[in-house]
């Protein structure tokens, strides 16, 4: 598992923490079962925090979704190799690569 490795660093921003909640949430059906896994997401990764220039830089890039803009303002002001997201369509920008977990994959096989 590439969370495993010594070599890689995976982290989450603290804002899509919630998301990520809500979405094993939704999936479990069930609030303590979301927790528990949330815990086991949390062993894996590191969580970046968001601050004010995280928030500004978002704006400035004056995206459609404000959330994908948060969440590429925190890697790039944190210096990151990658973002992993289904959603590469709404990274507009791609000061660093921007690849679906598939691609992530395929670069590690």
């Amino acid at each position: 598992m590439l969370t495993e490795s010594k070599e890689n660093i995976e982290f989450v921003s603290s804002s899509a923490v919630t998301d990520i909640f809500y979405m094993l949430k939704r999936y479990y059906k069930d609030s303590y079962k979301a927790q528990e896994k949330l815990k086991d997401i949390r062993r894996l990764v590191r969580i970046l925090e968001v601050s004010d220039a995280n928030i500004d830089h978002a704006l400035s890039l004056k995206w459609k979704d404000f959330e994908d803009a948060v969440q590429y303002a925190v890697a790039v002001d944190n210096k990151l190799d990658v973002i992993v997201t289904r959603n590469v369509k709404d990274f507009e920008l791609k000061e660093i690569p921007v690849l679906t977990p598939a691609e992530l994959l395929e670069k590690f096989q």
